[in-house]
């Protein structure tokens, strides 16, 4: 018997963003539900909502009601069962660990657990969860004394110990038990094992007599002879676990449901949790904020909740009936199967301004598929070379603007962008545009691809002046004032460069600029490139004849640089294909392929983050220039 979805509606659809997908137990394992999410999303209220249905229905099974009215008095979250029959019993939530690590300091000569009473307290999850961890101690204080006391050839009676009316038999072992001594836990006891394992310590208990004047039964934890620790000494991870092995162990509940397991726990305490749990527990489900759990092996769904965003404006006033019931807020649920998923939702959690988090997610990039490395340079670096669809401009078109603007000033200008993809430059250089200069400038571009071409001519049904742009998928053969090639040349062979170069170099008035835009390193390493750094390409435009200025686009949170490289026409140039292929293959063998080989050899370990995408962009390009010196090049 075992629980398979929790239901949330919405508009009275049922729909895979509004549920949550419960995994199911195997034979020999238990099974371990995630749901991450930001705070205030609901988590926490979800799991006291499916205590309160399961023991609710619970109870009707018992007395042969019919279970179809839950859907009517369950309010907005809803379950499914895989036996419509069967209990789930016992069901345990934990909402505060802390809360209860007290009681697991002792137990003394009366049973303090009050088995008649215990179903009262089944529906408030706090009081049960007492009653639950204080039998489970008295359970183990039981088997302790059992194992010293026959090691001692003395009498124990389980029985008697466990039974509320034999508080004087209680109180006789009690005294008995030298209070100036401590005895070692067995060792043949799993909670025993794991325990000190995590801890490195040795687990032991005593009796102590406390102001009652009451003999108490107590844990000590033992690391050297001399360094003896008390339970209420101990840190409030150690309390945590070992309340949690014994609630788990003793109590064997056949639903846990745990808020933030991750509160006071080492991650690899969770861990271990998690797999204890996993061996013990039919079914588990964990609330956590941790990206430990939510990659966890030991995690077999994970789920993301959140609170659907809503339109709607907020009054000054709003009527308040308090007897009312309260409205439930729109929730969405996603199935995390990919560890991309898993990535991206884990950094939700986080600030997207964190500036270490950030560089780790760079780091990681080159060892993401495809459709994760998209994602995720979307998610988490500054927009610099991908589509726009804010507002607001990005840096590279701010940036572009202001290298156009002295010129408008003056009077229209004709720009061509070489390999102009879907027309991304275009757009947003129109956002900045001031009204008066709207009309003054005229865009050619030049995307020699199919595809991306046909993507322009839809960008350009909504465009405001479609009179001023012309597509073509051939060089035209116009004089411009700019010429724009971004985040094209890195592809490409010197042969190629060189044509591209002296094609520009006559379609340029000779005032115009060549305006090269690259970013370095790459922010991701390509097959078959050589992006090249702006110092590198300020020298290299130099020696094809060029007069070259260079200027960074600064932008927060990342390890690339994103560079403008402004070439000018020298007076009598004329560019010859072969001499200028011959200069570019020459400094790629002479000035790149030394420069980052040496930068790859002088590398020992890799201790920054920042380190490894350049690493690998080196190897890359070391790569890339060795398959072109033996004609493999693949383009």
């Amino acid at each position: 018997m075992s629980l398979t979805e929790i239901q949330f509606p919405k508009h009275a659809e049922w729909v895979q963003q509004n549920k949550i997908i419960v995994a199911q137990p195997a034979r020999d394992k238990g099974a371990v539900t995630v749901i991450c999410g930001k705070n205030h999303s609901g988590k926490t209220y979800i799991l006291k909502r499916v205590q309160r249905i399961v023991l609710k229905r619970n109870e009707m099974l018992d007395k042969e009601q019919d279970r179809g009215v839950l859907r009517e008095t369950a309010d907005d979250i809803f379950c499914n069962f895989s036996d419509e029959r069967a209990k789930i019993d016992p069901v345990i939530l934990i909402t505060k660990i802390a809360a209860i690590t007290e009681l697991s300091k002792g137990t003394s000569t009366a049973q303090e657990v009050n088995n008649k009473n215990m179903n009262h307290f089944k529906g408030f999850s706090d009081f049960f969860v007492r009653f639950q961890i204080k039998e489970a101690l008295e359970m183990v204080a039981g088997e302790f004394l059992d194992y010293e006391l026959h090691r001692q050839a003395k009498e124990f009676d389980v029985d008697r110990w466990n039974d509320p009316l034999e508080a004087a038999y209680r109180l006789k072992i009690l005294t008995e038990f030298p209070v100036t001594e401590l005895a070692l836990a067995p060792r043949s006891n799993p909670i025993v094992s794991l325990f000190e394992k995590l801890t490195q310590g040795r687990l032991y208990f005593g009796i102590s007599t406390p102001q009652q004047k009451l003999p108490l039964f107590e844990f000590h934890l033992v690391f050297t002879g001399d360094i003896i620790i008390p339970y209420g000494s101990w840190s409030e991870g150690q309390k945590v676990l070992l309340s949690l092995l014994m609630l788990v162990h003793y109590k064997r509940p056949e639903l846990l449901l745990f808020d933030e397991i991750e509160n006071h726990l080492h991650p690899e305490y969770i861990s271990a949790v998690l797999e204890f749990i996993k061996d013990r527990v039919a079914q588990t489900i964990i609330t956590t904020h941790h990206p430990h759990i939510i990659f966890s092996v030991y995690a077999d769904t994970v789920n993301y909740l959140d609170l659907e965003k809503t339109a709607e404006d907020f009054p000054p006033i709003i009527p308040y009936d308090r007897h009312s019931r309260m409205k439930p807020p729109q929730r969405t649920s996603q199935l995390l199967e990919k560890n991309y998923a898993k990535l991206i939702s884990s950094y939700k959690l986080f600030d997207a301004y964190d500036n270490q988090l950030l560089r780790i997610a760079s780091a990681n990039v080159a060892n993401l598929n495809e459709l994760l490395t998209t994602t995720f340079t979307a998610l988490f670096n500054y927009e610099v070379i991908a589509p726009s669809k804010s507002k607001k401009p990005d840096l590279q078109s701010q940036k572009l603007y202001d290298i156009f603007r002295n010129k408008l000033l003056s009077g229209p200008i004709k720009v061509l962008e070489y390999g102009a993809g879907e027309g991304r430059l275009l757009v947003d250089v129109n956002k900045i545009l001031r009204v008066n200069e709207k009309e003054r400038l005229s865009w050619c571009l030049y995307e020699p691809v199919d595809i991306p071409r046909r993507k322009i001519e839809t960008v350009l049904e909504s465009f405001p002046y479609p009179e001023l742009v012309t597509v073509t998928g051939n060089p035209p053969q116009n004089q411009f004032d700019f010429i724009v090639i971004a985040n094209v040349l890195h592809e490409l062979t010197p042969d190629q460069i060189s044509e591209t170069i002296a094609y520009c170099e006559s379609a340029i008035k000779s005032d115009g600029h060549i305006i090269i835009v690259e970013l370095f390193p790459l922010l991701k390493p390509e097959q078959f490139a050589v992006p090249l750094s702006s110092r590198e390409w300020k020298k290299l435009s130099r020696s094809l004849g060029f007069k070259a200025v260079a200027e960074q686009i600064v932008f927060k949170n990342a390890s690339t640089e994103a560079y403008f490289v402004q070439l000018t026409k020298q007076k009598g140039q004329k560019a010859n294909l072969d001499e200028l292929t011959k200069i570019i293959v020459k400094f790629w063998n002479t000035e790149v392929l030394p420069d980052r080989s040496g930068d790859y050899s002088g590398r020992i370990t890799l201790d920054d983050s920042d380190e490894i995408p350049r690493t690998l962009g080196a190897l890359s390009t070391i790569a890339s220039i060795v398959a072109y010196n033996f004609c493999d090049w693949r383009s």
